[in-house]
């Protein structure tokens, strides 16, 4: 499954501070709000789009602190919602599994039972990740891919600019290496990731991390990661950088 994180109060922040360098999508993940600008593709023809987002769904993307993405129409979002406002919109709700003053969900349920939280592959991209304000993880892959489960975070530096950082899960230590080495193909100079460094970590289960600092151009903007495609790596020079984003 294809999942995204985004703390939408701070990539607000920053994008306004230079919109350049992020690249995420103008409806941040939240599929209604892309639906409201694409009524279109919603799939919904007997919804009725208003002039706005919040008249539309009694909400907009500014009610929205958190947003997590599942696959290309489940939402879990947490915030501050008006549930009369929601009922009482054109939308009136249709669509969302369940919603509350506080979260939102649409197309997936609340949580019952075991999540993936409690998946050891996630937990340990998670953990590699850290602290990031946004987060993209591409599919689970079977033992035999280089990669069992990969993502990427970003976080805001000290220098108060954003570092990317790549975990990938492998099943063996010669995946791992094989991996890495792929990546530090892509680190030389002249390279997409110039510079950026690659570490292994691990015997069993190796992580295999690349960490670069983020610039205005393609496939280094946040948001924006030619090394995430479906399993295809070490082939972000060949092709156009595989990008998560509404552009």
């Amino acid at each position: 499954m294809l999942i995204d994180y985004l703390d939408l109060r701070t990539a607000r922040w920053l994008m306004a501070r230079d919109k350049e360098l992020y690249a995420f999508p103008p409806y941040y993940y939240i599929h209604e709000m892309y639906d409201f600008r694409h009524p279109a593709d919603s799939g919904n023809d007997s919804l009725v789009i208003k002039a706005t987002a919040k008249e539309t769904y009694g909400y907009d993307e500014k009610d929205v602190d958190t947003v997590v993405s599942y696959e290309t129409d489940g939402n879990y979002l947490a915030g501050r919602f008006d549930k009369k406002a929601i009922a009482a919109s054109s939308s009136a709700g249709a669509g969302l599994e369940s919603f509350t003053d506080k979260v939102i969900y649409r197309a997936m349920s609340a949580p019952k039972g075991e999540t993936l939280a409690d998946d050891p592959s996630y937990v340990a991209v998670a953990d590699c990740l850290g602290s990031v304000f946004t987060a993209n993880f591409d599919r689970k892959y079977p033992r035999n891919s280089r990669a069992l489960l990969a993502a990427v975070g970003t976080r805001t530096g000290s220098d108060g600019k954003p570092v990317s950082k790549l975990c990938a899960l492998s099943g063996s230590r010669r995946d791992a290496d094989e991996l890495a080495g792929m990546l530090r193909a892509l680190t030389a100079k002249g390279e997409p990731f110039e510079g950026a460094g690659v570490a292994v970590e691990g015997q069993d289960k190796p992580m295999v991390m690349m960490g670069w600092k983020n610039k205005a151009q393609p496939g280094l903007r946040v948001g924006q990661h030619p090394l995430l495609g479906y399993g295809k790596w070490g082939d972000a020079r060949k092709r156009p950088a595989f990008t998560m984003t509404d552009e």
